[in-house]
Order: C-alpha cells, then sequence, then structure tokens
C-alpha cells in the first residue's frame, strides 16, 4: 500500500470515528452529502453516544478535574478524539452550560475554586474548549491569552536551581513564587494543549513567538530533568501534589510501553510548534512510529499503546479507543494509522 493511499484505506475501511475524522480533517472532504451522512453514522456510533451522555453541566473543581471518566476535562477530551467539535449542533447544546459558566468568570473576574486548587479551573474548562474548537470565543480567548503570558513569564524568568525549596523536610517542594507570588504561575499540560489549539495564537507573530518561547523551554532538559507532577506545594499547614507538569514520554531515553499511549498524545499536542518539530525528541519519536509499519504498509501498534480504561485522566491517555468493535486486529490497524496520520497533518507532513 502507498501511504497516500491510507487516508482512502481508512475511509473504505474503519469504523464511523475514524471515517468522519479522516474525510473532514484529513482529506478536507467539502462535499455536503457525503460529510453529512458521515456525520449521521458518527452520532450513531455507541462509542460517541455513550460519551456525549457522559457530558452534563456538574460545575466545581472536582466535577472539571478528576479520574472518574464523567470529569469534564475526560469527557471533552475523548469527545473531541471522537470528532465531535464545535459548530455541531448537538455537541454545541452540551458545552454550552460549560461556555456560560466561563463567561460568567471572566466577566465577574470571580473563581469558584478555593483552597490549594485556587485559579485551577477556569484555565482548565477554557483549554478543553479551545481543544473543542471555541478558541476563538472571547471568554475562551481571554483566558487563554493570560494562560500564554503566564507561561511565558515562567519560560523567562524561571532558574530551575532554585525551582524547589532547598532543605526542606519535604521532598520536591515547589518553591512558593509559583502559586503565592503568582496564581497558578506554572504551565499545564492543560495549557499548551489549549494554545496549541488556538489557531489566532499562530496567525499573529507576537504570540506565535511567546509560544514557541514557552515550548523551548519546556522542552529543555532542565524542564524535563524536573520530578513529573512537578512535585509538591504548601498550603496552610499541609502539602499537596501538583501535578499535569508538560512531561514527555521519551526525551531523554527510548519510552517503555507504557509511556507510549501518553506520547501519541503528546506528539499531536506538541506538533503544531515548530520548536517542537525541530526537536530531537520530536524526530526520534516519529522514527518510534514508523517501526510499526506493517508489510501491507498501514500501522499497526501493540494494543498496549491504545488502552481503554474504566477510570484514570484522559490526559494521561486512559481513553484512547476510536473504535467501537475492537476485539479484530484490524480495529487496531485503523486506530494506530488514523493516529500516526493526524500527528503527521498537524506537523505539516502530509
Amino acid at each position: 500500500m502507498i501511504r497516500s493511499d491510507l487516508p482512502w484505506w481508512l475511509l473504505d475501511n474503519a469504523g464511523p470515528v475514524i471515517r468522519f475524522r479522516t474525510m473532514v480533517e484529513i482529506l478536507g472532504e467539502t462535499d455536503i452529502g457525503l460529510v453529512s451522512k458521515a456525520l449521521e453514522d458518527l452520532f450513531n456510533s455507541p462509542i460517541v453516544t455513550k460519551w456525549l451522555e457522559l457530558l452534563k453541566p456538574r460545575m466545581g473543581f472536582h466535577n472539571f478535574h478528576s479520574s472518574m471518566p464523567v470529569a469534564f476535562g475526560n469527557v471533552m477530551g475523548k469527545l473531541v478524539q471522537l470528532g465531535l467539535h464545535a459548530g455541531l449542533q448537538a455537541f454545541d447544546t452540551k458545552t454550552l452550560p460549560f461556555r456560560a459558566w466561563l463567561s460568567d468568570r471572566v466577566e465577574e473576574s470571580i473563581t469558584d475554586d478555593d483552597g490549594p486548587g485556587t485559579g485551577f479551573s477556569m484555565p482548565l474548562v477554557a483549554s478543553y474548549l479551545a481543544y473543542a474548537g471555541y478558541d476563538d470565543t472571547k471568554p475562551v480567548k481571554t483566558v487563554m491569552l493570560e494562560r500564554l503570558e503566564r507561561s511565558l513569564e515562567f519560560a523567562e524568568t524561571v532558574d530551575f536551581d532554585e525551582f524547589y525549596v532547598k532543605g526542606n523536610k519535604k521532598e520536591w517542594l515547589v518553591s512558593p513564587r509559583f502559586y503565592v507570588d503568582v496564581e497558578q504561575g506554572l504551565p499545564y499540560v492543560h495549557d499548551i494543549r489549549g494554545i496549541a489549539s488556538s489557531k489566532w495564537i499562530f496567525e499573529k507573530d507576537e504570540y506565535n513567538r511567546m509560544a514557541e518561547r514557552v515550548i523551548a523551554t519546556i522542552l529543555s532538559p532542565e524542564y524535563q530533568g524536573l520530578k513529573p507532577g512537578y512535585g509538591y506545594l504548601k498550603y496552610e499547614k499541609r502539602t499537596y501534589t501538583i501535578g499535569s507538569s508538560v512531561h514527555v514520554p521519551g526525551f531523554s531515553s527510548f519510552p517503555t510501553e507504557n509511556e507510549m499511549s501518553r506520547l501519541l498524545l503528546c506528539l499531536e499536542m506538541m506538533a503544531p510548534f515548530m520548536t517542537a518539530r525541530e526537536s530531537n525528541w520530536f524526530q526520534k519519536s516519529l522514527d518510534v512510529l514508523e517501526e510499526q509499519v506493517t508489510d501491507d504498509g498501514h500501522y499497526r501498534f501493540p494494543r498496549k499503546w491504545l488502552p481503554e480504561r474504566q477510570s484514570g485522566y484522559w490526559v494521561g491517555a486512559n481513553y484512547m479507543a476510536l473504535e467501537d468493535e475492537r476485539r479484530k486486529q484490524s480495529a487496531i490497524d485503523y486506530e494506530s494509522t488514523f493516529r500516526v496520520l493526524k500527528i503527521k497533518q498537524l506537523a505539516g507532513l502530509l
């Protein structure tokens, strides 16, 4: 099979999700009749029906961010991977309460969070809305620009030698300058995905330069050498895990089999950035994927690279299924091939 034939192979053989995404995102099909039929099939897909039903207007920190599949971040990440995006009426209806929630808080300059997570929910919600295609709406754009500026401040001022509090009884205690002096002063993986999904950032030179500067810092040995998840913060008399750092698998050593699912998400997230695409990490990671080509010319990942678990964080790559029926090897082949094509498309390699 010639590599250029892969999208057509998926279109002819894969399930509704991959067919729709291949048609619209990879091939750019504009025939209204073909797209409408593919969209109808998409919404009739059991996996889409299941996850769309889980998107309910539950507000608050633990409803936005937890390892339960019903958490906003997990459902939104999964639904976007299943092909849903801004402009699809059924999806717009489901996301409206969250968009209204964000708009109210931006307009009133308030946050519902308290405790060690103060200020985390708005960036989280905004980043997933950006990922879903609402990046140019005013509330999302406002928050994502703030997170871009905050991430740039980190990139330009961080002293990695002073990142952790020295001589403290609690190891990996992060300096309070990143969460006391500056609220939510660390760049999170959610921020980077939201920035990567905000087309207006890449359309303006100033914002584009800011984003590339942030990525250069994140893909530095010093940043990648930090403790995954950053470490801990101190709030009142207790310490809490921070989490959500932008560590990429395979940066300093070959990725383990258990890291490969997260590597796929990281490659997709980083592909829009020139600094990332030109990095040794990105190039080496693509080489790893190319080793998975079959004699027939498509891609075949080990099943462990594409897990679908009962719980966990979507950003941790715990919900990777795109096909309704995955028992056959062909389903894994379709998923593997589509994921490689999507990474390459975002990287400008198709």
